[in-house]
């Protein structure tokens, strides 16, 4: 959403999968878009145990619900899947779409967008494309999967590519 608010001119339709940016919670700002929450990340990252006593009291507490909770859990306990998280976190903090923009942009290029969210998602769920949708944009899709966050299993690549086809078909030259 950002390189199309940049330059739409190269971009002739687009899928988002679970797209973030749409809505930023209190979490989401203080761990993303701040240094401290990134030096707070990178510590709960490097000291699992500790991690999961502070994600055990959040849940506890309150403070997230039991999907926040395991998908939490599965970062804690996998020196991988943290590194890469933390990898994504400093890459995208500084990309944060206008959504305005975006919907501006959409009505003038007339690019038609799928928008793919999870029924289970509660990272970006798909109440978040509301803040685009309410501009009635008809150039806008979007579609509900019996799925969480992670749209890019293998489970699902063939309901990607159907849909990807379906809504974009290829043009095959006969020779």
């Amino acid at each position: 959403m950002c390189l199309f608010n940049y330059n739409p001119a190269p971009v002739s339709k687009m899928i988002l999968l679970a797209p973030d940016g749409l809505y930023s919670s209190i979490w989401y700002k203080l761990f993303v878009r701040t240094m401290l929450g990134h030096q707070l990340m990178a510590w709960l990252l490097k000291n699992p145990r500790k991690s999961m006593a502070m994600l055990n009291w959040f849940f506890r507490n309150k403070l997230i619900n039991k999907t926040i909770y395991t998908y939490g859990s599965s970062f804690v306990h996998s020196k991988r899947q943290s590194t890469l998280l933390y990898a994504r976190w400093v890459a995208m903090c500084r990309l944060h779409p206008s959504l305005k923009e975006f919907q501006a942009r959409l009505r003038q290029s007339k690019v038609p967008v799928l928008m793919v969210f999870g029924k289970k998602d509660q990272i970006t769920p798909m109440q978040n494309a509301d803040t685009v949708r309410k501009y009635q944009n008809q150039y806008l899709h979007v579609y509900k999967w019996d799925a969480g966050h992670l749209l890019l299993k293998p489970e699902y690549l063939g309901k990607l590519t159907n849909l990807f086809i379906h809504n974009y078909p290829v043009n095959l030259q006969q020779k």
